[in-house]
């Protein structure tokens, strides 16, 4: 099947014998239109982040393992099928037949496997038995599948199809519409108590992902972060600009190293703590009080409807300055 679009799919598959394996399936991956990408086994959860951020889709293969990583007993399949639920990017799943699994594993291993495999009830996109059997059916169920969930890609070269597919998507819910940032860097301000701001306290919404037995919830909390905190990991990372998703990276980064303890902590079932990242409420507000305080401003014309790109301002480079001087 050779279709007029090119999507690039992140492919995830657990590193064990008898599982799918990238290589292999490589011809009928390309067949169907798919740039596939997948992550090298020693990279890290932020480069397979990044990564999957900058996919159409994410395609999961799980076979008959569980492969949890120390000390947090999660899996690097499943912290990538949450952050793709997160990002809401499309997971198309192809599960191994529950006949085929091998009951002979740990009951721990098949416990988190069947709670991993529990996620997809209801929507799984395929089922295979063998390996061997994956390519054929990646040809009838990938087109089924790209219908129902479109994406942009890109075009072929020398292909008249030219409608948006975007045309033909039915959103969850209505992208926010951008509007022009109209006032000029000269209008910003920059006559503040940089330092005294700085050390003002607030309390922040934020979800993260807890694992409790192989099984994945999400849950909201509300904690106190001063702004200098907030506008080390927004603000310095502009230069001078940056988009929405990079600075989303460092925040929860910021979180997952302040919060993940204390979550723990507090919810003491749990064995691990995940995918931390601010509510679009705390969000909000970060960039209200940051553009209201003339740190930073919209780069209008790179940014999209689903991508927001920030320039920082002098104000906001001062405050770079200050925070960095205020760390040494």
């Amino acid at each position: 099947m050779v279709t007029d679009r090119l999507y690039r799919v992140y492919i995830s598959v657990a590193p064990a014998p008898g599982e799918p394996r990238v290589e292999t399936l490589l011809p009928a991956l390309l067949k169907l239109g798919i740039v596939p990408v997948w992550p090298e086994r020693r990279l890290g959860w932020g480069e397979r982040k990044s990564l999957i951020d900058g996919c159409d889709y994410l395609m999961l293969f799980s076979g008959h393992t569980y492969i949890a990583r120390p000390p947090s007993g999660v899996s690097w399949q499943h912290r990538e099928l949450n952050h793709a639920v997160i990002r809401r990017i499309p997971v198309f799943s192809g599960l191994l037949a529950d006949e085929m699994l091998d009951t002979s594993v740990q009951d721990e291993v098949m416990a988190r496997l069947l709670s991993f495999r529990s996620q997809f009830e209801g929507r799984t996109s395929m089922v295979w038995s063998e390996r061997k059997d994956i390519p054929s059916l990646l040809k009838s169920t990938w087109p089924v599948f790209i219908k129902r969930y479109p994406a942009s890609g890109w075009v072929r070269a020398g292909s008249v199809s030219a409608v948006p597919v975007f045309e033909e998507k039915t959103q969850d819910a209505p992208a926010p519409v951008i509007q022009p940032d109209t006032r000029r860097e000269d209008e910003e301000s920059i006559d503040m108590d940089l330092e005294g701001w700085l050390y003002t306290q607030e309390l922040f919404s934020f979800r993260c992902h807890i694992y409790i037995g192989g099984n994945c919830q999400v849950v909201e909390q509300n904690l106190p972060l001063t702004w200098a905190d907030v506008c080390e990991a927004f603000v310095t990372q502009i230069s001078p600009k940056a988009s929405e998703d990079r600075i989303m990276r460092e925040l929860s980064e910021l979180l997952e190293e302040r919060f993940t303890e204390s979550t723990l902590a507090h919810y003491t079932q749990a064995h691990a703590a995940a995918d931390f990242a601010f509510t679009e409420t705390s969000m909000r507000k970060i960039r209200l009080k940051l553009r209201r305080s003339g740190l930073i401003r919209k780069d209008t014309h790179a940014s999209t409807r689903h991508s927001q790109v920030w320039i920082i301002t002098p104000a906001g480079k001062r405050l770079s300055s200050l925070s960095e001087n205020l760390a040494d």
